[in-house]
């Protein structure tokens, strides 16, 4: 098992939350291990669904967070939409 050494911050409109993740996981998958759901289609990057906003971290801008690795300090917006499970 990896080190869980990327601090990760998901921003979802007043909401924050760090979690902490492998530099192995996707977005998709740091937002799991705190709860956090990214709406995903394809996870292969092909279709879009899971687009979320980097503010911080090596490439800002929008990117697809099942194919997209997490950095060692990163902010991500998600969408109004993203839900925490029940």
């Amino acid at each position: 098992m990896s080190d869980l050494t990327c601090k990760i911050q998901f921003i979802r409109g007043n909401f924050r939350q760090i979690v902490l993740a492998s530099p192995e996981d996707t977005i998709v998958r740091a937002a799991l291990r705190g709860g956090l759901v990214i709406p995903t289609g394809c996870r292969h990057g092909l279709c879009g669904i899971c687009e979320v906003a980097v503010q911080k971290g090596p490439q800002p801008g929008m990117v697809r967070a099942c194919v997209s690795l997490v950095s060692l300090e990163m902010r991500v917006v998600l969408a109004p939409d993203s839900s925490r499970p029940t």
